[in-house]
């Protein structure tokens, strides 16, 4: 099977985000933090999480779109 121009992008841009994630929660999580705290992080490593799958999914879809409008595009 093969891979496809989206797959070959979502797989690192997903990896990356969860990076990001886990460099952000793994230090500021810890047991018996209050609720509010809790909350924030999650809401602050996942909107990082989103901004990072975004900027390298965007990246790869206006490359794409270059090489399609250049004729560099061959569809398998």
């Amino acid at each position: 099977m093969a891979v496809t121009a989206a797959a070959a992008v979502i797989a690192p841009a997903l990896d990356s985000g969860h990076r990001a994630v886990l460099a952000v929660t793994m230090p500021l999580w810890h047991p018996g933090q209050a609720l509010p705290v809790t909350i924030a992080i999650g809401l602050v490593s996942g909107l990082l999480m989103a901004a990072i799958m975004a900027a390298i999914t965007g990246l790869a879809v206006v490359r794409l779109a270059d090489d399609r409008a250049l004729g560099r595009f061959v569809a398998e």
